[in-house]
C-alpha cells in the first residue's frame, strides 16, 4: 500500500501510537470504503511485522478523510533510518482504476506517545505537515489473446511429428494480477484435408505441455470447413501480470495426409476461455483478437533452389597460377523440410574460356569444403554441353527449411607461360550453377520425407572474370604539395604495382585536366605537361611536350593522352613501354608549367579508367594498335604473356585496356587538386 522512512537521531525511540490516513479516490462504479482494507500491517524491509494487523475504519475527526488504520502497542525504532512497508488485503469492492493513498497527516499528530529509549524523555515527531506515500491504482485482472504472425504460412511434409501449426499470444500487460488460464476453445479451418489427418494436438508453454493425458486433442471429421476444439489445461497456464506469453500449438501430421491439403489454426471472436486471477480467484476480463492464423500446406517432400547471391563477383582480373579465387557465390533455399544436397552440377559457361584455364574447382559452405574436382572434359570450350561436371559432395550441403544458405565456388587458375601455356591470357572465365532437374546432376534427400529431391531452379548467369599472367593495381599517392604556384609543379601522382606472378608493361595513360581561373587576373595557363617516373632517386622523364602547347589535348573535354616514350622522353622518339617488375611498383608524377595562378585558381586532374573491355577481347589479347583503336582505350597495359612481346613500339599481341584493373574505377581514379 505504501512505504515510509522513519529517521531516528541521538537515541532509539519507543512509539506507542501510529494512525495512518487512508485516502480513497473512487473510480466510476466503485463502492469502496476504508473498511475494504483489512489485515493492514507495518513491516520492516526484511519482512518482519512490527505492528498490526488492523483493519481500516472510518475517522470523523480529520477533515474529509476516507478512513484510518490505528496501530497501538510499543514499537522501538533504532538510531538511523528504518524503512517501514505498509501491506494489507483489499476486498472486491474497489473498481478498476480506483486509487488509494496512505499518509501520516501529520506525523506530529498521528505518531504520538514517543519517548527516548535511554532517557525516557518525551519526543515529538516531525514534520508538522502531511507525509503521503505514492498513490496506488487498482487494476483488475485482464488478458488479451491473439494469434502470432509466426510461424508464417508454409509447406510442411506429411508424416512429421510435433509440428507447430500456430503460436498464440496471451498478454497480461494491463492486468493487475497474474492470470490463470484453464480452458480455451481454438478453431481449425480445413479445406481439402480431413481433421483425422492430424493428431495429438497440444498447447505448449515452452517445454511444458499444458493439456496432457485424456486432455490431448485428437480432431475428428472431414474436410468440411471450420471446426472448434476445446483445450482443457490440466497444467494451467499462468501469465504473470505486466507480461505476455507465447504458447505453441503442436501436433502430428499423418504419413498419408492429402497432398496440397491444408490446416489453419486460429481463434474465433468471442471464443470461450476460462480465466481467473491467480491471487484473488476472481474472473478475469478477456479480449479476443480474432484471426484465422496462417495456412500450413501439406507436401510429400520439400524443394530447393539455387540462384546467384548479391555478393557474387561482378567481374575482376585474376592472376594465373593462383589458388582459391572466389568465382561465384550461390544462394540456396529449401522449403518444407531439411534437405541434404549431395550432388551439384557446375558449368564453365563463357565461350571465351576452356577447360584448361582452371586446374581445380572447390565448393564451400562457409569455411567447410564440401567437394572439389575438375570442371569440364579436357580442354573443352566454355558453354558447350561437356563443359560441365557433377560434383559429388564428400560433406552434404545441409539446407534448413525457409532459410538462405550461401555457397561459395572457388577455383585455382592454371599457369600462363609465354610458350606451352596451360591457361590462356585474356580468357573470360565464368562458373555457373547448371540448372538441371535430373537427380544425376543435382540432388538432395529430404530429412523428413526421405524423398530424393531434384533441383528446382534454372542455370545462373555469372559475370566472367578475366585471367592474365600477371595483373596491375593502381593507387593514388599524395602530392608533394597541394598549394598552387607559378612555375613547374606536380599536379597528379599515382602508383602502378604488378602482381607477384609476373612483370607487366605500361603503354598508355590518359588524364583529364580541369582548371579554375583566379578571382582576379589570369587566366590560368597549363603548359609543358610532362610524365615522370619518380620511382628511383634518379627520376626518368617518360614523355614530354616539345613546345608550350598541350600534347594531344582535347580542349572540349580536357583530356590529355600520354603514350610512354623512351628516356629522356622527347616527343618523336620510339615508344617504349614501361616495365613494372613482379611484386614491385612504379610511381609516376604528372607535371606542368603553370601561370596566372592568383587567388581562387585551381588545377584538378585525374587518371582515366575504362568502362568496358575492348570489343575484340573475345579473341584474346591484342596489339596496342587494336586496343588504342577501341573506344575504351584510356589505360593500356600488357601481362607479358606473348612470346613475341617486346618493350619497343608496344609490339606483341598481349595488350589490353584498363577495364576492371584493381584500384582504377571505370570512370577515373580519384582527382587531385592544387589550388590557391
Amino acid at each position: 500500500m505504501g512505504a515510509f522512512d522513519f529517521v531516528v537521531q541521538g537515541e532509539a525511540v519507543n512509539v506507542t501510537s501510529m494512525i495512518l490516513t487512508l485516502d480513497l479516490g473512487d473510480a466510476e462504479g466503485s463502492t469502496a470504503t476504508s473498511s475494504d482494507f483489512t489485515n493492514i500491517t507495518l513491516s520492516k524491509a526484511d519482512g518482519a511485522i512490527i505492528a498490526g494487523p488492523v483493519d481500516g475504519s472510518a475517522q470523523t475527526s480529520v477533515t474529509n478523510p476516507d478512513g484510518t488504520a490505528t496501530f497501538s502497542g510499543t514499537v522501538t525504532f533504532p538510531v538511523g533510518t528504518t524503512q517501514i512497508i505498509v501491506k494489507g488485503n483489499m476486498s472486491t469492492d474497489p473498481a478498476a482504476n480506483a486509487t488509494i493513498a496512505i499518509s501520516f497527516n501529520t506525523p506530529t499528530s498521528q505518531i504520538t506517545s514517543i519517548t527516548g529509549a535511554t532517557t525516557g524523555n518525551a519526543i515529538t515527531a516531525t514534520p508538522a505537515t502531511q507525509v503521503t506515500a505514492n498513490t496506488m491504482t487498482v487494476k483488475a485482472g485482464a488478458l488479451t489473446i491473439s494469434v502470432s504472425g509466426t510461424p508464417v504460412a508454409q509447406t510442411v511434409i506429411k508424416g512429421i511429428t510435433g509440428y507447430t501449426f500456430a503460436n498464440y499470444i496471451f498478454d497480461a500487460s494491463a492486468s493487475g494480477e497474474d492470470v490463470k488460464v484453464t480452458t480455451i476453445v481454438l478453431q481449425d479451418i480445413t479445406v481439402t484435408s480431413a481433421e483425422t489427418e492430424i493428431s495429438t494436438i497440444q498447447l505448449w508453454d515452452g517445454a511444458t505441455a499444458l493439456n496432457t493425458g485424456t486432455n490431448v486433442v485428437n480432431p475428428s471429421g472431414g474436410a468440411d470447413g471450420t471446426r472448434s476444439s476445446t483445450f482443457t489445461l490440466d497444467v494451467p497456464l499462468i501469465v504473470p501480470k505486466g507480461t505476455q506469453k507465447t504458447v505453441a500449438l503442436k501436433g502430428n501430421i499423418a504419413g498419408n495426409a492429402t497432398n496440397a491439403g491444408s490446416f489453419q489454426w486460429g481463434i474465433a471472436a468471442g471464443a470461450a476461455v476460462t480465466t481467473t486471477g491467480q491471487s484473488t480467484t476472481l474472473g478475469v476480463s478477456e479480449s479476443i483478437n480474432a484471426a484465422d492464423g496462417q495456412v500450413m500446406t501439406i507436401a510429400a517432400s520439400g524443394q530447393y533452389t539455387a540462384v546467384l547471391d548479391s555478393s557474387t563477383p561482378t567481374g575482376k582480373l585474376i592472376a594465373a597460377n593462383t589458388t582459391g579465387n572466389v568465382m561465384t557465390v550461390l544462394k540456396f533455399y529449401a522449403t518444407s523440410e531439411v534437405i541434404n544436397v549431395t550432388k551439384i552440377r557446375l558449368a564453365l559457361s563463357n565461350a571465351s574460356s576452356t577447360g584448361n584455364d582452371l586446374s581445380q574447382v572447390y565448393i564451400y559452405d562457409g569455411s567447410t569444403l564440401l567437394g572439389q574436382g575438375v570442371l569440364g572434359v579436357g580442354n573443352v570450350t566454355g558453354g558447350l554441353g561437356n563443359a560441365s561436371s557433377t560434383f559429388t559432395l564428400a560433406t552434404p550441403l545441409v539446407l534448413q527449411p525457409n532459410t538462405n544458405k550461401i555457397v561459395t565456388i572457388k577455383a585455382d587458375v592454371a599457369p600462363i607461360y609465354t610458350t606451352n601455356t596451360v591457361a590462356t591470357a585474356g580468357h573470360q572465365v565464368a562458373i555457373d550453377y547448371r540448372g538441371s532437374t535430373s537427380t544425376d546432376d543435382n540432388v538432395g534427400t529430404g530429412q523428413s520425407s526421405g524423398a530424393s529431391i531434384s533441383n528446382f531452379s534454372s542455370t545462373t548467369s555469372q559475370t566472367a572474370a578475366f585471367i592474365f599472367r600477371s595483373v596491375p593495381t593502381v593507387s593514388l599517392v599524395t602530392l608533394p604539395t597541394s598549394t598552387l604556384e607559378n612555375g613547374t609543379m606536380a599536379i597528379y601522382k599515382f602508383k602502378v604495382a604488378a602482381d607477384a606472378k609476373g612483370d607487366i608493361d605500361l603503354f598508355k595513360f590518359t588524364f583529364k585536366i580541369a582548371t579554375t581561373n583566379p578571382t582576379t587576373g589570369g587566366p590560368i595557363t597549363v603548359k609543358d605537361v610532362t610524365l615522370v617516373d619518380v620511382t628511383e632517386a634518379g627520376e626518368v622523364t617518360i614523355t614530354a611536350t616539345t613546345s608550350n602547347t598541350f600534347l594531344y589535348l582535347d580542349y572540349a573535354s580536357g583530356i590529355q593522352n600520354f603514350y610512354l616514350y623512351a628516356s629522356p622522353g622527347t616527343w618523336g622518339l620510339s615508344t617504349t613501354s614501361r616495365t613494372v617488375s613482379a611484386n614491385a611498383s612504379r610511381t609516376f608524377e604528372l607535371r606542368a608549367t603553370l601561370g596566372g595562378t592568383g587567388s581562387g585558381a585551381s588545377v584538378t586532374t585525374n587518371l582515366q579508367g575504362d568502362g568496358a573491355a575492348v570489343l575484340a577481347m573475345n579473341s584474346g589479347l591484342m596489339s596496342t594498335t587494336t586496343v588504342d583503336d577501341d573506344v575504351s582505350n584510356d589505360f593500356i597495359w600488357s601481362d607479358w604473356s606473348s612470346s613475341t612481346h617486346t618493350t619497343t613500339y608496344g609490339t606483341g599481341g598481349d595488350w589490353t585496356n584498363g577495364y576492371l584493373v584493381s584500384g582504377l574505377p571505370s570512370s577515373n581514379l580519384s582527382a587531385q587538386t592544387v589550388s590557391k
